[in-house]
């Protein structure tokens, strides 16, 4: 609409005192009347007496939102060096009253009677609805230091990450040697701010490069929010959207991470995460435990197929009857535990071993690096087969639709039966 940034001009607003009262946005329109009168003001900004350019520059400034046409017009195609920099000058503060008076009819439309030409106002509310809380909070947004952010949606992908990131660096405290650290949280509006406009771009995806908000996620007072806030529908309405828009594996194993935090479902996000191809092992693992915590039988069905899986999925020291030893925990042993104790079974009655005895957090027995097969004795594989079968016996009995046997295993392709030929040989 104009060549300055919105966010620039919204800067001013809170120095601005309301001006619309009138909810129909055809309120503003400007009248001829004084369209034709700031026009005359702008040519005589070409006036070559000095005290004549002054008069109609303050003229002009007086007439505030209702010059904007004219100013933006000499900006676009004045000949007149003099009229274009004059109305450079004028446009910030003309544009900020036209955006502010926006903002004051918007709000002063509390039917929601009226479309209102409003930045990032369509994607917003197709998320919360038009919801009396709903437009508070994208009212709130506009008038704070967020503005910059939440008016850059509808922009490319690239400028609208970046946008984000920068945001996101202010809200993030940064320690520097010999300087005091900004301890002070993000706002529940800062981070949702951040949320919503990063659920309008791809995630990950397209060359967009969006840091994972981490912090903000886990440290600002958006938790707090989602319990009391008057607005917290609105707020869950969009913490729900960036949640269910995550697809990069990065940000989904982030996403699952913190939902519970967040007052948000858990098994949707692990079930994505489980889906995708570029999970790596420990990823799925994760995502397996926080469905058998969170999950229900109807969710077993998950499980099934990484029960033959033999993907290291931790392959650290573990100790055992104060022995260290190095015994590979594969995604097939994590998805037969985590079916166990989603059935409130015991792994170590199906002859696996935990690495935390007794009665560990669930923080500990949810750990994908709990359970595993000791196999000091070279017999693991046969009680990992002995377990497996016993866990489809039991739940193809006990859990519709789930299969009474694991599925044969693939016949060796005629390669590799050649190769093993050759060794015997």
């Amino acid at each position: 609409m104009c060549p300055i940034s919105l966010a620039v001009a919204l800067a001013t607003l809170p120095r601005i005192p309301p001006l619309a009262l009138d909810p129909d946005p055809a309120s503003l329109v400007v009248t001829a009347d004084d369209d034709a009168k700031a026009r005359e003001l702008v040519a005589a900004l070409g006036n070559p007496y000095f005290p004549a350019r002054e008069e109609a520059f303050l003229e002009l400034r007086e007439l505030g939102r209702l010059a904007l046409p004219a100013i933006v017009d000499a900006i676009e195609n004045s000949q007149i060096p003099e009229v274009a920099r004059r109305c450079e000058l004028l446009q910030p503060r003309a544009y900020a009253l036209e955006v502010r008076a926006r903002v004051d009819c918007f709000s002063a439309d509390t039917a929601g009677r009226f479309k209102h030409d409003l930045p990032g106002a369509d994607q917003f509310f197709a998320i919360t609805g038009r919801t009396p809380a709903a437009r508070q909070l994208y009212r709130d947004l506009l008038l704070s230091p967020n503005r910059d952010l939440v008016t850059s949606v509808g922009q490319p992908n690239d400028e609208v990450a970046e946008r984000v990131n920068a945001r996101r660096a202010e809200l993030t405290p940064r320690r520097t040697p010999g300087v005091a650290t900004n301890t002070t949280q993000a706002s529940a509006d800062d981070v949702i701010a951040v949320l919503f406009v990063e659920s309008t771009i791809p995630d990950g995806g397209g060359g967009v490069g969006v840091n994972a908000p981490t912090y903000l996620l886990t440290q600002s007072q958006l938790r707090t929010a989602l319990d009391s806030d008057p607005r917290r529908e609105a707020l869950a309405a969009i913490t729900a959207r960036w949640l269910d828009t995550r697809t990069d594996v990065r940000t989904l194993s982030l996403a699952m991470s913190v939902a519970a935090t967040l007052r948000q479902p858990v098994v949707p996000l692990a079930r994505k995460l489980l889906a995708n191809e570029k999970a790596t092992p420990s990823q799925r693992a994760t995502a397996l435990c926080k469905v058998a915590q969170a999950g229900t039988l109807d969710d077993l069905a998950v499980f099934a197929p990484l029960l033959d899986n033999e993907a290291v999925a931790f392959n650290g020291v573990i100790v055992v009857n104060g022995q260290r030893q190095n015994n590979p925990i594969q995604l097939r042993d994590v998805a037969l535990a985590m079916s166990l104790l989603l059935a409130k079974k015991e792994p170590i009655d199906y002859g696996m071993t935990s690495r935390y005895p007794g009665t560990p957090s669930d923080s500990l027995k949810y750990s994908y690096y709990n359970f595993f097969f000791d196999d000091q004795d070279g017999k693991a594989e046969e009680r990992r087969a002995e377990a497996v079968g016993r866990w489809y016996e039991w739940a193809g009995k006990n859990v519709k639709g789930y299969p009474k046997a694991p599925p044969p295993k693939e016949k060796q392709k005629k390669g590799d039966e050649k190769k093993e030929e050759k060794k015997d040989g």
